[in-house]
């Protein structure tokens, strides 16, 4: 987690709440963890933990990427779009925000690659 520990350090405090940056990425990691999802080859991790940090910093204001047409589900196994679906889910309810399926597609990509991968 040092990769994170320095992508907190370099977030512009003026713009972003660090601390509620921080405890949203915390809460997606351990959820995802809770599900069983684990990415640990180095450089599929740092991408995976990467959004992750996006997705906080998103969330934390409010600001989720555009729905957009999925057609591209067909592509995701319903284990993956499941967990994704729960743990974005989750977080959202707490931050009052409506589900954004654009951002748990992409959450599910990431579980999705890491299970090919095994």
């Amino acid at each position: 987690m040092e990769f994170i520990s320095n992508e907190l350090k370099k977030i512009d405090r003026n713009e972003y709440d660090v601390q509620v940056v921080e405890t949203i990425f915390n809460e997606l990691y351990s959820c995802l963890s809770d599900k069983g999802v684990v990415v640990d080859e180095p450089t599929c991790e740092q991408m995976y933990l990467n959004h992750l940090l996006a997705l906080s910093k998103r969330i934390s204001k409010a600001e989720l990427v555009e729905e957009m047409d999925l057609n591209c589900l067909d592509e995701i196994s319903e284990d993956s779009w499941q967990i994704a679906e729960y743990a974005v889910s989750e977080i959202f309810a707490k931050y009052d925000l409506a589900m954004n399926k654009t951002e748990c597609f992409l959450i599910a990509t990431h579980i999705e690659i890491n299970k090919r991968r095994d």
